[in-house]
């Protein structure tokens, strides 16, 4: 059986900002690696310092020390164009707040970040195919104004999975949904899953656990395994 390889990769990572004459550690000491095909849920609680690992498993920031690998690539002291390239390449992102862009249809939302590396046709096509596999089809031209809750998550979840990443970071990606849509998006979130990709939800919800075959708490900046 082939070995299942860390597609993201934490060493002995420490954030720590200065506060005035203080400083301020946000994680300490953080190892975790996640695999090839897993769904991880990071739980804990408002100032937990889970917003802060999420920024730096997705390349929106950088550790103060330590070292974070994505798909065997070290990460940690890359320039932020060259990490911008192995976000847009790698890593797909999921948000609570959707952050569609309101003056964009749902179709050019999804097909934003190819626009570097397709063609318009080609990622219209993808686009397309990938709202249409979320049930999102008929609602192509629809801005994110005429959109639910629901199906504003469904496109941010296209979005994601546009150009086909190694990962999908999902941040309480049913904060803004009632209880029956909310179910509806980690049903998808599963069968993603289920299909192979690998998928990191963060969430301060303990129900939200039940979808994840292994739970990693956090806690004041530090980490541990519940399941």
């Amino acid at each position: 059986m082939k070995e299942k390889k860390p597609v993201l990769s934490l060493k002995n990572l420490t954030k720590s900002y200065k506060m005035g004459s203080s400083t301020l550690t946000a994680l300490d000491n953080v190892s975790l690696d996640i695999y090839e095909g897993e769904l991880v849920c990071i739980l804990g609680p408002s100032g937990s310092g889970k917003s802060t690992l999420l920024h730096i498993m997705g390349l929106l920031d950088s550790p103060t020390s330590g070292l974070r690998f994505i798909s065997g690539i070290d990460t940690s002291s890359m320039s932020d164009n060259d990490q911008a390239t192995v976000r847009g390449s790698k890593i797909g992102f999921v948000f609570q707040r959707f952050n569609l862009i309101p003056s964009l249809t749902a179709l050019e939302n999804v097909a934003l970040p190819l626009v570097i590396t397709a063609s318009k046709s080609d990622r219209t096509a993808r686009a397309q195919q990938m709202l249409s596999s979320l049930g999102m089809g008929e609602r192509l031209s629809h801005y994110p104004n005429q959109l639910s809750g629901g199906q504003m998550q469904r496109v941010a979840i296209a979005r994601a999975l546009c150009n086909n990443p190694d990962i999908i970071l999902a941040d309480e990606p049913t904060g803004n949904l009632d209880s029956k849509t909310g179910y509806e998006v980690l049903e998808i979130l599963k069968s993603l899953n289920a299909s192979g990709k690998t998928i990191v939800v963060i969430t301060h919800d303990e129900a939200i656990t039940k979808i994840a075959q292994r739970v990693v708490r956090i806690k004041d900046g530090k980490m541990y395994e519940s399941r």
